[in-house]
């Protein structure tokens, strides 16, 4: 219990900013679990329909799709990283979205080949693997499968003032994971070129 008041009373804080989402009620949807003293897990419900799920543990946050199981995004602890370096500019342009007064197109690669997207071709917030088609390249012609998720705007709004929040309290883990580029062998160039996580398309192709 004292847990939900402290992040509804974080969550309070942050809607004295104008352009902040509204919350959907006073208490956030959260539940928790151990089954042991070694593992903790907790689920988040988000989005008016809650038909999204967020199941975190130390190492991995997992966003489920109630009605469709095979709707899922899982971040590692890389992935979250490079999740919550761009995050703040991803919410950015899911409030542009919103607010439709400019053009729309942003996207960013969090690693392994999955991109985070918003477009003004969708309403919501894409995150997705994505493929270099057969005899492609060149960044930017990646083509997106069905392997990963999308929230729309009320479910983007409760990740943002509900679970991320949340995760960073609860697993320090997560909220001090380090981005492959992060680490010292990724510092050298011959450390970058070879990461298959920031260059998951590099050797993709190049056999005839």
């Amino acid at each position: 219990m004292k847990f939900e008041q402290e992040i509804a009373a974080a969550t309070a804080a942050l809607l004295g900013d104008e352009n902040t989402y509204r919350l959907l009620d006073e208490s956030p949807r959260i539940s928790s679990s151990s089954s042991n003293v070694y593992t903790t897990q907790m689920t988040f419900m988000i989005g008016e329909k809650e038909d999204k799920r967020v199941v975190v543990t130390e190492l991995v946050v997992n966003i489920v799709t109630k009605s469709d199981r095979n709707k899922q995004m899982k971040f590692t602890q890389n992935r979250w990283a490079r999740f919550l370096a761009i995050v703040s500019e991803v919410d950015k342009e899911a409030k542009e979205l919103n607010r439709k007064t400019r053009e729309v197109c942003h996207r960013h690669h969090i690693g392994d080949g999955f991109f985070v997207t918003v477009t003004d071709d969708f309403t919501c917030t894409g995150i997705r693997k994505y493929f270099m088609p057969y005899r492609l390249s060149t960044p930017g012609l990646e083509r997106q499968t069905k392997a990963g998720i999308s929230l729309n705007l009320d479910e983007w709004r409760d990740m943002m003032l509900i679970a991320i929040p949340a995760i960073a309290q609860i697993f320090p883990s997560l909220a001090c994971a380090q981005a492959y580029y992060e680490a010292p062998l990724h510092q050298t160039d011959a450390g970058k070129v070879a990461c298959c996580s920031c260059n998951p398309f590099k050797f993709v192709n190049n056999w005839s």
